[in-house]
């Protein structure tokens, strides 16, 4: 323990136990002369995830009132002043140009420890980060690349913030409270720009999200309303590279996002109490369009649906919509009046149809009779389920195309050598009006001169 020990040239004195311990202590006296400011660090950082501790404030060492208490004080103080003095010389500071500084003598800190530093300051509200001319925001995830990638650190500048008007932050605030109904609005600059990104994204997202949805399976009104939402949002959002700049865009349009706000309180009550009533009175409409023909001398029902029609297709229906319901039953009261008399008549020609077969079977043409029953039997049940005049108008036609199918059939003859012919009655009668016994006479004479040219050469002229 006798020998000379020297730091830098010079013979120094260290007390200690051990060779080892002495030399210890002789290396960091010797650090400590060349990084003098190293000290400055006295709480070390390991990960990224600490950093966005910082930027979120969640770090238990930092609190933002007037007895802030942060770590590595010193060090935060160290570079605000370079930032300063920056500053005063007009010089853009990239995050690498701090990064070189305070990595070098006399710092010598760590890649982490200064990227801890400048989280400290964005965490403050001193400084702001800009990446390709746009602010990044402290709740950006990706803030530990920019700090500390080599590829990004000289692209990241270190600029002091410059705080928006107290007025313009009030008057943000007092809108935000007002068009969201809500008092929770954050009174710093950060988490004021962080909550109108968040509250103003979503507010987009939620107009867009109607559009591809409600909108998007009728035509509903308003959607003008609900696209000017999604523009105005977006109109605003245009501005989030800067945050005096969004703060004034938003204010600016004040009188527009107010406007949208009580315009949407209907789409919303529509959407939520009305667009039942709104789509079943569309439906109907639709399916009596197809119907119209049969309505022509239901004057109440055409009428209910004139006004349907209005009310469907008025810009602002909303308050017209209570009456959809009445409108709806005198126009489905007289349909279905009228399908009830179509549903007898269509019964009523199967049932003729029937009553033909039977008197013109002979006894061994039982099994005609059964099939015809079958197949009649068999329409009277699809009847019974038809909804549509038209289906039942349809319907009798098919009724009378099988009731001549099984008539054909029952007066084919035995007699292969006998010409037989047959004619449809209901071409051999016309609409007329007959006032004497010689309009009679030439209206008989007219189904008669039919009927002989019906029979022509043929053996057998039948009738069905």
């Amino acid at each position: 323990m006798e020998a000379k020990l020297y730091v830098a040239g010079e013979t120094s004195v260290v007390k200690a136990s051990t060779v080892k311990d002495k030399i210890e202590t002789a290396l960091a006296g010797l650090v400590e002369s060349v990084y003098a400011k190293l000290g400055y660090v006295k709480h070390n950082f390991d990960s990224d995830a600490e950093l966005l501790q910082i930027l979120s404030n969640q770090n238990k060492q930092m609190s933002m009132g007037a007895g802030m208490s942060i770590y590595n004080p010193e060090a935060v103080d160290e570079v605000d002043q370079f930032l300063k003095l920056q500053d005063i010389k007009m010089l853009p500071t990239s995050m690498g140009d701090i990064q070189r500084r305070f990595s070098a003598i006399p710092y010598g800190w760590r890649e982490i420890d200064i990227a801890a530093v400048v989280c400290t300051l964005v965490a403050t509200q001193k400084v702001a980060l800009h990446y390709s001319g746009s602010m990044i925001q402290p709740t950006d995830k990706h803030i530990p690349d920019y700090l500390r990638r080599r590829g990004e650190v000289d692209k990241t500048l270190v600029k002091f913030k410059v705080a928006p008007p107290t007025k313009l932050i009030e008057d943000a605030r007092s809108l935000l409270k007002e068009y969201f109904n809500t008092m929770d609005v954050p009174s710093d600059e950060d988490g004021l720009i962080a909550y109108i990104l968040e509250i103003i994204t979503g507010e987009r997202d939620r107009f867009q999200t109607m559009l591809d949805t409600q909108y998007a399976s009728g035509n509903y009104p308003d959607k003008a309303v609900v696209e000017s939402g999604v523009k105005l949002c977006n109109d605003i959002l245009s501005q989030k590279k800067d945050n005096i700049a969004l703060l004034k865009k938003l204010v600016s349009v004040e009188d527009a996002l107010l406007d949208l706000m009580e315009d949407m309180a209907d789409v919303l009550a529509f959407f939520k109490n009305q667009k039942v009533v709104f789509d079943s009175a569309a439906a109907l409409y639709r399916a009596m369009d197809a119907e119209k023909e049969y309505l022509q001398m239901e004057k109440a029902a055409q009428q209910s649906l004139y006004e349907i029609h209005q009310i469907l297709h008025s810009n602002k229906p909303y308050k017209q919509i209570s009456r959809l319901p009445e409108l709806i039953h005198v126009v489905q009261t007289a349909y279905r009046e009228l399908l009830n008399l179509k549903k007898q008549e269509v019964f009523a020609d199967m049932d003729a149809a029937m009553k033909e077969i039977r008197q013109t079977a002979s006894a061994t043409q039982q099994d005609v009779i059964e099939m015809a029953s079958k197949a009649f039997t068999e329409k009277g049940e699809v009847a019974n389920k038809a909804q549509s005049l038209t289906a039942l108008d349809a319907m009798k036609i098919q009724i009378g195309n099988l009731r001549q199918q099984y008539l054909k059939s029952l007066m084919k003859t035995e007699q292969p050598e006998v010409d037989v012919v047959s004619t449809s009655r209901a071409g051999l009668c016309h609409t007329a009006k007959l006032e004497n016994e010689a309009d009679i006479d030439k209206y008989v004479a007219d189904i008669k001169a039919k009927l002989m040219s019906a029979l022509g050469d043929h053996d057998v002229l039948h009738i069905i």
